[in-house]
C-alpha cells in the first residue's frame, strides 16, 4: 500500500497561496498565545534558580571546540536524508570531512568567540505534518522545521558544554527528567510511584496534580529566557544572537512560500531540536510535589499554587 501523505490536499491552482497561508499561520500562532498572557508574564517573578547551588565564581561561556569535538558531534548525529534550504546533507558532510571539516571548525569557533550565530543558519524550511481533522485547515497541522545541518552542529557544540555546566553545578531541578541523560518519562513515573508507595507505608495521603500548559514553550519570550540564563551564571551573549532574527518558509510538495521573519516567540521545532527544548524547560521549570498527613490544609496550599501558576 502507498504511504499515506502528510501533505495537505488542495486545488493545484492554489498551491502557492496555501503555502503562504500556512507560513502566516505558523509564524503567528505562537505570538497570539504569547500576547494573551503577556501581561501576566510581565508581572511575574521568574526567579526560580536555587541560588544556594550556584558558585558565583563559576560562569558559563561557550568555548572553542577542537577537531576531535567536531568529528564526534557529526559522528553522533542521527542519520537523516532531510536537508535545509542549503541542500547540504549529513551524508555529504561525512563523505567530504577531510576537505570541509577544517573550514566548518573555523566558522563554528568564530561564532562561539564573537557571540554571533550565522544568519543563514537561522532560516528554516517548515513542513506541515497533519495531526487530524480537515486537511485544508492550517490549525490541524503541526510545523516541523528543516534547518541547515551546519546549524545543528553548532547548536550541539554549545549544547554539550551547557549541559555539562548545568549538571556539574547541580543547577537543574532533581525533579526534571526531560531531556537529560539517563532520565526519561519512565524514570519520572518510577519516582512518583516510589514516593506514593512510601507515603502509603507512612499512612500519608499523596496528591498528584497534572498540568497541561497550552503552547507552553511559545509563551516564553527570549528576554525571560535570557534573564534565566544570566541568573544561572550563564553568559547570554551568544544565546541572544541564537534566539533572534530567525526566518522561515513553508514547503508543500515542491511549492515554497515566501520567506518571512519570525516573531521572537516562534521557535523552529525540528525532530532533533532538543537544545531549544532544554533551554525552554530550564526557563519554565515548575514543580508541585506534596505528600501529606493532613488533607484539607494541603489542598488549600495546592490550590494556591495552581492559582499562582495561572498568574505567572
Amino acid at each position: 500500500m502507498p504511504r499515506k501523505s502528510s501533505d495537505p490536499t488542495f486545488d493545484s491552482q492554489c498551491q502557492q497561496t496555501l503555502a503562504d497561508e500556512f507560513n502566516a499561520h505558523f509564524s503567528s500562532v505562537g505570538e497570539k498565545t504569547y500576547n494573551e498572557v503577556k501581561i501576566n508574564i510581565d508581572n511575574a517573578d521568574t526567579s526560580q534558580v536555587n541560588q544556594d547551588k550556584l558558585n558565583k565564581r563559576v560562569r558559563f561561556k561557550p568555548k572553542s571546540i577542537t577537531m576531535y569535538d567536531l568529528v564526534n558531534i557529526v559522528k553522533n548525529l542521527k542519520n537523516s536524508n532531510s536537508v535545509g534550504h542549503d541542500d547540504i546533507s549529513l551524508k555529504y558532510l561525512k563523505d567530504s570531512s577531510e576537505v570541509t571539516f577544517s573550514y566548518i571548525l573555523v566558522i563554528i569557533n568564530t561564532s562561539i568567540q564573537t557571540g554571533i550565530f550565522p544568519t543563514q543558519w537561522k532560516e528554516a524550511i517548515v513542513k506541515p505534518l497533519h495531526k487530524s481533522g480537515d486537511a485544508n485547515e492550517p490549525s490541524n497541522f503541526r510545523p516541523v522545521s528543516l534547518l541547515p545541518i551546519l546549524s545543528k552542529i553548532l547548536e550541539k557544540a554549545v549544547a554539550n558544554q551547557l549541559v555539562t555546566f548545568l549538571e556539574e553545578n547541580n543547577i537543574l531541578s532533581n525533579c526534571q527528567h526531560a531531556y537529560r541523560k539517563n532520565l526519561s518519562t519512565e524514570t519520572a513515573l518510577l519516582k512518583v510511584v516510589e514516593e506514593i508507595y512510601e507515603a502509603i507505608e507512612n499512612n500519608e495521603i499523596s496528591i498528584v496534580v497534572s498540568l497541561d500548559l497550552s503552547k507552553a514553550f511559545d509563551t516564553v519570550d527570549p528576554k525571560t529566557l535570557l534573564d534565566k540564563l544570566n541568573e544561572a551564571n550563564i553568559d547570554s551573549f551568544w544565546f541572544d544572537s541564537y534566539l533572534h532574527g530567525r526566518m522561515q518558509s513553508v514547503k508543500i510538495n515542491n511549492i515554497v512560500s515566501q520567506t518571512v521573519l519570525c516573531p521572537d516567540t516562534v521557535m523552529q521545532w525540528s525532530k532533533t531540536q532538543y537544545f531549544r527544548r532544554n533551554l525552554l524547560v530550564f526557563a519554565t521549570n515548575i514543580v508541585i510535589a506534596d505528600t501529606i498527613v493532613y488533607l484539607i490544609p494541603t489542598l488549600v496550599v495546592i490550590v494556591k499554587a495552581i492559582i499562582t501558576i495561572q498568574i505567572t
